[in-house]
């Protein structure tokens, strides 16, 4: 990163603090509307200063040829003489200035873009040849790509005889796969890789479980945790989904992360009173009682539990009946089923009026009183933590289910979350072809062909960036040429 970049850091952060002060002042306190507007443009300023820092200071792979993929700034030393910090600070400021000035114009190679959205099981294309997440299906002779010792992240297989003809302005072969991979170590400008490959093929497991999981999805690092506390297995492979290609007018311009409203609200719908949300075999039966008991310990850390003030004996009071919960659900614990036995309503039924029955006490506001004072014992199922922690881990085994067996998913599930799957499946489409989108300033310079963009998904489990998209460029030559070593990756900015 260049001095310039990191002294831009640091005015963004002294505007911001600054902005905040005098905003809170002006509004809060004194009621100076002045010096609240004040505060606000000070904060925008500080915004602007750390974008410009970001963009001074952020490497832009496709504006000079200083390796055979035209990655900027390789070679370098770690520590550059006089001379060479100036190169490279005018390098910065020529590419940048570049940016600013850049047009894309109406180019051949970017005609005939597709939109490619997740198939769900029974709908067109769910038996398609191209897919997304899961592993790759690959040539026999062809060994699974690694970047700094440690195997890659399969993307996605794309089948080209899917695409029109007028995709990239018919650039690119149409037989065949493309396959991408992304590294869990290195850099997406640097080390992603893309393969085109043909027949025949064989389904290729990954070379080793991967051992974290980066670009992981919403939340999902949580659910993880209390799966694993709970004896029911994970897996850091991301979810595989069928695609099918559609024809499209233009690759759409909105260019902020989307995630389907009933995805955003599911959290909140949680209620062990509506039968959607029952578990249904060992594996979300144990993530239930594990979502309770862990917001016991946490709660206990939080000197008893919620609005429980400074009052010794009501957090004393609060603690014992956390204490006494973790108990009581220890022991139901012991009695569930293995994560993959099913769980019959019989049992059902018990183990909802057992955790029904584990009730905590906790605080409330007494306005009359103006302090904390006890409350009615509660559900420990009614806490917030608990429900949003077994909501995420329950849906992701619930869609895993689906995913491989739609019959075997209940019902009442059935009913519930194919609507928010559906819904994020249209959410969260994936493109090929069309000019350079939004959001990708520096590869755009290059006027490249959009080979790939795929988006942070709840459904296959994965994020890239700040819950933005990953783009992958190919210069139009390269791409007639089929030189897909020289493709590049490029986070939405």
């Amino acid at each position: 990163m260049s001095i310039v970049a990191s002294f831009l850091k640091a005015v963004a952060a002294i505007l911001f603090l600054l902005g905040v002060g005098i905003g809170i002042v002006g509004l809060q306190f004194t009621g100076n509307a002045g010096q609240g507007i004040m505060g606000i443009l000070l904060v925008l300023a500080a915004g602007a200063t750390a974008l410009l820092a970001r963009a001074l200071g952020r490497p832009m792979p496709a504006a000079t040829e200083r390796n055979a993929r035209g990655r900027w700034g390789d070679g370098l030393p770690d520590e550059p003489t006089g001379a060479q910090a100036k190169d490279v600070l005018r390098d910065v400021v020529e590419q940048n200035s570049a940016v600013l000035a850049h047009e894309q114009g109406d180019l051949p190679h970017h005609a005939g873009p597709v939109a490619l959205e997740i198939a769900l099981p029974g709908e067109p294309g769910s038996d398609g040849e191209s897919w997304i997440g899961g592993e790759p299906a690959l040539p026999a002779n062809m060994d699974w790509p690694v970047c700094g010792g440690v195997p890659m992240q399969f993307i996605a297989q794309i089948a080209l005889e899917d695409l029109p003809e007028e995709t990239w302005g018919g650039l690119g072969p149409r037989a065949g796969w493309l396959v991408v991979f992304a590294p869990l170590v290195g850099r997406l400008d640097r080390d992603l890789e893309v393969f085109h490959i043909c027949r025949p093929v064989t389904p290729r497991p990954y070379p080793q479980e991967p051992a974290e999981k980066p670009y992981s999805g919403y939340g999902m690092g949580k659910a993880f945790d209390l799966m694993r506390e709970v004896g029911v297995p994970t897996s850091h492979i991301p979810m595989r989904w069928p695609l099918r290609v559609e024809r499209i007018g233009e690759v759409p311009q909105d260019r902020l992360p989307r995630r389907s409203m009933l995805r955003a609200e599911m959290s909140s719908q949680v209620s062990l009173d509506d039968p959607a949300w029952h578990p249904f075999d060992g594996a979300t039966a144990r993530v239930l009682v594990g979502a309770a008991r862990r917001t016991q310990d946490d709660m206990i850390g939080l000197r008893g539990g919620y609005r429980t003030g400074e009052d010794p004996d009501l957090i004393a009071a609060s603690r014992a009946s956390r204490e006494a919960a973790i108990t009581a659900l220890d022991d139901l614990a012991r009695d569930l089923p293995e994560p993959s036995e099913p769980l019959g309503e019989e049992q059902r039924t018990a183990l909802l009026e057992r955790l029904d029955a584990i009730r905590v006490m906790t605080g409330r506001w007494d306005p009359g009183e103006k302090r904390a004072v006890a409350s009615d014992p509660i559900p420990v199922m009614s806490e917030n933590p608990a429900r949003t922690s077994y909501a995420t881990a329950f849906e992701y085994l619930a869609r895993d289910l689906y995913r491989r067996d739609p019959n075997a998913l209940p019902d009442a599930q059935h009913a519930s979350l194919v609507r928010i799957w559906g819904a994020d499946a249209e959410a969260e489409r994936a493109y090929m072809g069309g000019p350079v989108p939004e959001g990708y300033p520096y590869s755009a310079v290059g006027t490249p062909a959009l080979l790939l963009e795929v988006p942070s998904s709840d459904l296959i489990g994965w994020m890239w960036g700040d819950c933005a998209k990953l783009g992958i460029f190919i210069k139009a030559p390269d791409l007639a040429a089929g030189r897909f070593d020289r493709a590049w990756g490029d986070v939405l900015n």
